[in-house]
């Protein structure tokens, strides 16, 4: 009887074991649902105007080159890794996907791009916008909510720095080679900043006979009657200007109270 009982309590524990693997089998594992552009609901913002890569203007052939420019269109999710360019595929976003369905692009064709964008520039890639990724996504949702319009993805701009010297002549075929790739919204060749004219002597003589607006309404803004006024006529006025190219050495431009950044 002791058998007995012992042959029908193993059995039993068989069936439950195996009831119970069963019962964890047909649980589900739990994994995040993949996004999908219909998730995506196209808002009221105007459009964005696409440059038309095959019109658009070129240099000429002797100017000279400090970057290449490429954009690749939004909702590719391009990102720097290390010095790699890769599409995270697996990290866009709606938005991103319902955008890239809309102008017809693939997985397949995206990744295929972005391998030919690597091999066609072949160096050191640079973000053009240096600010951390949320920032420049805040920019452009506060920018689009005021606008009523769809601004760019500014994350998606990349520069690479051309050799001194090199002119458009010598890079064209490589811009257009870019420009054709169904990815990329468009490349193109920037030339450095240009200095202002030189100042040439002799030094310029007063023209104030011929500024009628210095004077009285209705003829003028009465400038003159402005200068009599503390910090009417300049001083103590300082100006913040954010741009290279500045002559400073023009006969009308004061000392400068900073001067900071590139100057190339």
């Amino acid at each position: 009887m002791k058998h007995i009982a012992l042959i029908r309590a193993i059995w039993i524990g068989l069936m439950v074991a195996a009831h119970l693997t069963l019962a964890i089998g047909m649980v589900e594992p739990a994994t995040e649902s993949p996004k999908s552009a219909d998730e995506w609901t196209p808002t009221k913002l105007a459009l964005r105007h696409l440059p038309d890569k095959k019109r658009q203007a070129h240099l000429d052939r002797k100017t000279l080159i400090q970057y290449i420019v490429v954009k690749f269109h939004d909702g590719a999710r391009v990102r720097l890794h290390g010095t790699a360019l890769q599409a995270e595929t697996a990290s866009r976003s709606p938005r991103d996907l319902y955008t890239l369905q809309r102008l017809g692009i693939s997985d397949k064709q995206l990744l295929e791009d972005v391998t030919q964008v690597s091999q066609l520039l072949g160096g050191l890639l640079q973000p053009v916008f240096l600010q951390d990724e949320e920032t420049l996504a805040s920019i452009r949702r506060s920018g689009e909510a005021n606008l009523s319009r769809e601004l760019a993805d500014l994350s998606l701009y990349y520069q690479i720095s051309v050799n001194k010297g090199t002119t458009f002549e010598d890079i064209a075929a490589l811009v257009d080679a870019l420009n054709a790739l169904d990815s990329v919204e468009i490349a193109y060749a920037q030339p450095p900043s240009e200095p202002a004219q030189v100042d040439i002597p002799p030094t310029t003589p007063s023209l104030e006979s011929g500024q009628g607006y210095l004077e009285t309404a209705p003829g003028g803004i009465n400038a003159r009657y402005a200068w009599t006024i503390p910090g009417g006529d300049g001083t103590s006025v300082r100006v913040v200007d954010v741009e290279g190219a500045w002559r400073t050495t023009h006969e009308d431009m004061p000392a400068l109270f900073h001067q900071g950044g590139d100057t190339d």
